[in-house]
């Protein structure tokens, strides 16, 4: 047998609040509260390299004890830490292996010299082809003229 489920609605406010400014609820006869009210998308946070630099330096100075202290209040998770703590070693090092001197300026006629040398392997390609097309020609052509010579001596 199925429980039929009635709704309660305050009929004082039109506007899907009660009278106390709360979105307003409805109960049924099992008990529940079920809130009609519509929330919106919730967004990923995102940090700054600042906030990241400041939690990792409080990290490391922290107590074994504090640290979780830290992760709870922050609302982070120990493997944020580990990826961020990852990602400082690695731009540290990127930085500290960046050559000195002036950079290198790309050569204007790059595009064009890359252009080229693709045609050219294309060519080459395309005359290996045409080189063994005439070979074996050339190996037919032969074998007719020694036909032709071995003719006219006989």
């Amino acid at each position: 047998m199925k429980k039929k489920i009635i709704e309660k609605v305050s009929t004082s406010s039109t506007s899907g609040e009660s009278d106390s400014g709360l979105p307003e609820t409805r109960t049924s006869d099992v008990g529940k509260n079920i809130s009609v009210e519509v929330k919106p998308k919730t967004q990923r946070r995102r940090f700054t390299a600042k906030y990241k630099l400041g939690i990792l330096k409080e990290y490391e100075n922290a107590e074994r004890g504090e640290k979780g202290a830290l992760l709870r209040r922050e609302g982070l998770f120990s493997s944020q830490i580990v990826n961020w703590k990852k990602a400082s070693e690695q731009s540290a090092m990127k930085a500290l292996s960046k050559k000195r001197g002036p950079k290198p300026k790309a050569n204007p006629l790059q595009p064009k010299l890359t252009a080229l040398e693709k045609e050219n392997a294309r060519l080459k390609e395309k005359l290996r082809k045409a080189n063994l097309i005439l070979e074996i020609q050339g190996k037919f052509v032969g074998l007719l003229d020694a036909n032709l010579d071995t003719e006219k001596t006989s």
